[in-house]
Order: structure tokens, then C-alpha cells, then sequence
């Protein structure tokens, strides 16, 4: 089963967990990367990655912090392009192309309307 436990959800900051018992995903790192860990227990070992969705800060905002800490985030060209995310950390998505993750995940990027360069909306599943 997964379960969804949202860190924040506004415009001053959105992050969730999504964990499958196995391992977790962040979707979005909008809030500086202290809450974040706080939020996960101060625990990163089994945190499969970040989604990012957009390159809004309310989205992004610790995503750099959370590559430094040894975190995958997957983003899209256009969000990366943005950012300035380069780097072995960051990898890129593809629209409706399956992107198997670490932790039994499997992610499948989808194009959403929003105003920024490239952005998208998840479907993310789990076989564990």
C-alpha cells in the first residue's frame, strides 16, 4: 500500500512523502531542506528521490540541498534547464516514458498546463 503524508501545501512551500513501506519519494521540495528533514525523521536512507513537478520556488525550493545530501531528483529538461540543475544527481524525464526508480517505484511523467517551462504531473506506482 502507499501512502501520501504532505510536509506542505501552499504557496509558501509543497512537499509530500510518498512511501510504499519499502522506500520513499518526495513529490516536490518546496520548503527549505531543514523541514524536509525533520518531516522524514531525519532519515535518508531509504528515500528513493524527489519528483520535481515545476521550477516554481514553492516547488524547488530545497531540491539543490537534497542533491548535495546524496538525493536523486527527477525533473524535466525544461525545469532543469531553469534551475541551472546539472550534474549526475538530476535526472531528466521524458513525457509518458515509464522511468523505473530505486524502492520498487516506477513513475510515469505526464505534460500538465501550468506557467512554467516544462511541467509535469506524475502517475507513480509501486510493485512492492
Amino acid at each position: 500500500m502507499i501512502t501520501i503524508t504532505p510536509l506542505a501545501s501552499s504557496s509558501k512551500g509543497n512537499c509530500y512523502i510518498i512511501d510504499n513501506g519499502k522506500s520513499r519519494l518526495l513529490l516536490d521540495c518546496g520548503v527549505v531542506w531543514k523541514k524536509v528533514l525533520q518531516g522524514l525523521g531525519h532519515r535518508l536512507d531509504n528515500v528513493a528521490g524527489i519528483l520535481a513537478t515545476h521550477e516554481h520556488q514553492d516547488h524547488v525550493r530545497g531540491i539543490k540541498d537534497a542533491a548535495k545530501a546524496g538525493i536523486d531528483i527527477y525533473l524535466s529538461h525544461g525545469t532543469a534547464e531553469v534551475l541551472g540543475c546539472f550534474g549526475h544527481r538530476f535526472h531528466r524525464l521524458f513525457p509518458l516514458v515509464n522511468r523505473p526508480i530505486d524502492g520498487g517505484w516506477t513513475i510515469f511523467p505526464f505534460v500538465v498546463e501550468h506557467d512554467a517551462a516544462e511541467p509535469l504531473g506524475f502517475l507513480v506506482t509501486s510493485g512492492s
